[in-house]
């Protein structure tokens, strides 16, 4: 804990760095022998802050420090963050207690004057900025990434800064003493089955094949790194797709059974783009989001 600090709130999405800080946490404030009797997790929309402040009044087991973790804080009753604001006017100067917050209205307990509190921000680096997030990681570790190794990066993992961090970890451990990444050593680690379902997934955008695009792309999530990642087989079908148009930008790119010309990979991406948005809005559900628009993609 910084000096003088109690209560750390942590605001925002990116929840691998958020556990990557609460590690670093329970490394400097808890000992061995006894830190599981000092360490407490609770749920915002589960447990009142009766429970949770009786926990973090009480004084650490064996001497020490006692580490408190409210997860979801965002989901507290008007009345528990009443109760906690009180808590954090004098907290207990033998725990750390940390407020997992996903938006800012756990801020409302906290005044700005509160000398015993911190606000730590886990903001998602901003899509335009992504790119450049990336080279900057790379850059840190000693390596940097061709412009395609970049743009797929971003498109497949770029809305899980955690899971992306992890991602170029491991690239740059693959290319060992080499300082360049490029789209065959991304290829190669995040996995020949991805890739190659993706090149197959476009293929029957072109024939439009619709049947076999739903088909692949279901194959295509039952895949576990992106069974979830809707807006990432978006993005990484764009990329595809710009590839395509950026290659042949006035002429017809013919795929393993069809053709689409410039002027249909333009329609295409414009399709892409909407769907992308309707996913990060929450606009519709994101797996239909994105089996309407591979069906769509086929029928333009």
């Amino acid at each position: 804990m910084k000096d003088g600090k109690r209560v750390y709130i942590f605001l925002g999405q990116e929840d691998h760095l958020k556990e990557k800080a609460l590690k670093g946490l329970k490394t400097s404030l808890l000992e061995g022998s006894t830190a599981e009797f000092n360490y407490h997790l609770f749920y915002g929309n589960e447990t009142g802050a009766k429970e949770i402040l009786a926990s973090a009044s009480i004084l650490p087991f064996s001497g020490g420090s006692r580490l408190v973790v409210v997860k979801k804080a965002e989901k507290l009753e008007a009345e528990d963050k009443r109760l906690f604001a009180e808590y954090l006017a004098k907290p207990n100067q033998k725990t750390c207690l940390v407020l997992d917050s996903q938006d800012e209205s756990i801020l409302e307990i906290a005044p700005a004057s509160n000398q015993y509190v911190e606000t730590v921000r886990f903001d998602k680096v901003p899509d335009f900025k992504l790119r450049g997030w990336i080279s900057e990681t790379l850059s840190a570790m000693g390596k940097t990434a061709d412009k395609e190794a970049l743009d797929l990066l971003k498109e497949l993992f770029g809305g899980d800064q955690g899971l992306l961090r992890l991602e170029l970890e491991k690239l740059a451990v693959f290319v060992g003493t080499h300082p360049r990444i490029t789209l065959t050593d991304v290829e190669t680690v995040v996995g020949e089955g991805p890739i190659s379902t993706m090149f197959e997934l476009t293929d029957a955008i072109g024939a439009r094949d619709a049947k076999k695009a739903i088909r692949v792309l279901r194959r295509l999530l039952s895949q576990p790194r992106l069974s979830s990642r809707y807006g990432g087989i978006v993005g990484a079908i764009a990329w595809h797709l710009r590839r395509l148009l950026k290659a042949r930008p006035q002429g017809d790119y013919a795929s393993a059974s069809g053709k689409m010309t410039a002027r249909e990979l333009t329609e295409k991406l414009e399709m892409l783009l909407k769907a992308d948005l309707d996913i990060k809005l929450d606009r519709m559900d994101s797996r239909t989001a994105l089996e309407t628009v591979v069906v769509r993609l086929c029928l333009g």
